[in-house]
């Protein structure tokens, strides 16, 4: 969800996309005081795989196992997005965004090694 903040961010901010209100559903249907926010999951964007006392989870075990091939393109998420050390630059852009809710996810092995 990191990338995906900043990419759009990006393109809005350059001018090389504009938002377009030509959809009812994103501009009219929702009442007054709904409160609009972002989402993420632990392991897609939090990188820092080794640090700070994190033990392995399912997923590392799972996406190391070259062998296997789980993974096609062989990617695994040891940096992600990064949020770990990026956290301050996604929460800049979740403001910039004009949200006020960020519900995020911390891995488990962070948690209880």
């Amino acid at each position: 969800m990191a990338l995906w903040l900043l990419l759009g961010s990006a393109l809005l901010s350059s001018g090389l996309c504009e938002l377009v209100p030509e959809e009812e559903l994103l501009y009219d249907s929702f009442e007054e005081g709904f409160i609009w926010g972002v989402a993420t999951s632990a392991y897609q964007i939090e990188g820092g795989w080794d640090q700070d006392g994190k033990g392995l989870c399912n997923w590392d075990v799972w996406t190391e196992n070259k062998t296997n091939e789980h993974v096609t393109d062989g990617s695994d998420g040891k940096v992600a997005a990064d949020s770990y050390h990026k956290y301050k630059e996604d929460i800049a852009l979740i403001h910039t965004l004009g949200l006020s809710v960020y519900r995020f996810s911390i891995n488990w092995a962070r948690i209880l090694p």
